[in-house]
């Protein structure tokens, strides 16, 4: 779980002070629509998205296999919805950049959520 948060906030801090990152972001997230031109780079994005979420999912099934997760999860679920909240941060960010306090908002996305997927025996933890 610690691994999987320091992800979360090293690229969301990463983002709420790197101004490239951001208009790229933002060019990518809300100004761009679907162009010929574009479609290798859309591709491999896609590519990238895929990869990263299969990372994530043997990351979730190995903290299932030892305990440290709930046994009932899907690790497929959990991937998809822990880069989610990765993707509603970024646009978050985007959207109101002076509105949000990102390492703030990290720690707290980051408690709930792997409050969620805790095993029981380690929710004190």
């Amino acid at each position: 779980m610690f691994v999987l948060t320091e992800v979360l906030q090293h690229w969301m801090l990463k983002l709420a002070v790197d101004d490239t990152m951001q208009k790229a972001l933002e060019l990518v997230m809300t100004k761009t629509e679907h162009s010929e031109e574009l479609s290798e780079h859309h591709e491999r994005v896609i590519r990238q998205d895929h990869d990263f979420i299969r990372n994530l999912e043997s990351v979730f099934r190995r903290g299932i296999a030892e305990g440290l997760f709930r046994s009932d999860l899907d690790p497929a679920v959990c991937a998809a919805t822990f880069m989610a909240l990765c993707s509603g941060l970024a646009r978050l960010n985007i959207n109101h950049p002076s509105e949000l306090d990102m390492a703030k908002h990290c720690t707290m996305v980051s408690d709930i959520f792997f409050s969620g997927v805790k095993a029981p025996s380690t929710r004190s933890e």
